[in-house]
């Protein structure tokens, strides 16, 4: 679990933590995080300015909160346990990839 939120980072290496499960990075100033080598994170919050995001080795993820950044898209494809995603704040349509991947926010998380 890491919660570094609320700082002024401008950069975060999480690739030697790959037991990590949680990681609430937001509110920093990152434009890049990397979190291939985090395939055990359930929950990502990383609300920066990152322009991209790949979260396609991070199937275990049941929540994911990457609104208010700069992304252009996102691929939850691979993510089949998503109940909670907030995309909201980019530049993509984020009500039409929850709407396509059928996920439906599911209360209590």
């Amino acid at each position: 679990y890491l919660n570094c939120g609320y700082n002024n980072l401008t950069s975060l290496d999480v690739s030697k933590n790959t037991t990590l499960i949680e990681l609430y990075c937001f509110d920093n100033n990152l434009d890049s995080l990397d979190v291939s080598k985090n395939t055990a994170l359930t929950k990502l919050s990383c609300s920066n300015q990152l322009t991209s995001l790949d979260v396609s080795k991070n199937t275990a993820l049941t929540f994911l909160d990457c609104s208010k950044n700069q992304l252009t898209s996102l691929d939850v494809s691979k993510n089949t346990a998503l109940g909670w995603l907030y995309c909201d704040g980019n530049k993509f349509d984020c009500a039409a990839l929850i709407s396509k991947y059928g996920i439906e926010n599911i209360e209590g998380e």
